[in-house]
């Protein structure tokens, strides 16, 4: 009669490694998510709100407009 083959999990070793190829494959297959971005123009002293449908809102350069902000 044959003995039957016990299972012997694998090594933590091995675990990380299956595990950081299933989340490069992960990340190559969820898309990137899209964001609101600010940015500062220093010559006309504005801030410069990028939305991600890609409408740009302009306001005044102090910290009262950027306390007021909906983000």
């Amino acid at each position: 009669m044959a003995k039957k083959k016990h299972f012997k999990f694998p090594t933590a070793y091995t675990v990380i490694i299956i595990v950081l190829f299933a989340v490069e494959l992960l990340t190559l297959a969820i898309p990137s998510g899209k964001y609101a971005t600010l940015q500062y123009d220093h010559s006309s002293e504005t801030f410069l709100i990028t939305q991600p449908s890609g409408k740009k809102n302009a306001c005044t350069g102090h910290a009262k407009d950027l306390e007021s902000l909906p983000y």
